[in-house]
């Protein structure tokens, strides 16, 4: 079990103990007023190709691992997003309506959500990426990309979560 750290601040009138009214403030360690609570959604298969399921999770993890370590964050797991679709019978193209994914993330109690769609178009492959603040229902990012479906895609892939990364900020 890990260890929990507790720093407890107490605040004392020059005027003395006796004036002090309030309870003393406790932190715990390691939690911050500004961390956001953040949903990553599989990106939209709007081609459903079977032999482009995998990029559905891979496009969003891209985007995670390009901000951990730069923000505060806390996620929303995917078990819990997916029962949330799940009970509200989403169908595949509801991950890339903006005013459903808005009130799941509102229902969920999160901060932003990123989400996304790619389709197949000849031998290309087309991304797009949203990152939408849960709040004001604002779209922080909207970023394409269009890429050869070889091996230089996981470049351009890593190039769009850089540049939605990027805009993690705004929330």
């Amino acid at each position: 079990m890990a260890k929990q750290s507790w720093l407890i601040f107490l605040f004392v009138s020059p005027l003395g103990a006796a004036t002090l009214q309030s309870d003393p403030v406790v932190l715990r360690a390691g939690v911050t007023a500004n961390a956001k609570k953040l949903i990553f959604l599989d990106f939209h298969n709007e081609a459903n190709d079977a032999n482009l399921a995998f990029l559905s999770n891979s496009l969003s993890e891209a985007v995670n691992t390009a901000i951990k370590g730069k923000y505060r964050y806390s996620t929303i797991s995917p078990a819990q997003w997916k029962k949330y679709a799940s009970e509200k019978k989403w169908q595949p193209a509801d991950f890339s309506d903006a005013k459903k994914i808005r009130q799941m993330g509102l229902d969920l109690g999160a901060d932003g959500v990123i989400f996304g769609r790619f389709k197949p178009v000849a031998d290309t492959l087309e991304l797009q990426g949203v990152i939408l603040s849960v709040v004001d229902g604002e779209t922080l990012a909207h970023e394409k990309s269009s890429t050869k479906q070889d091996s230089t895609m996981f470049n351009d892939i890593k190039s769009l979560a850089e540049r939605l990364a990027a805009k993690i900020q705004d929330l």
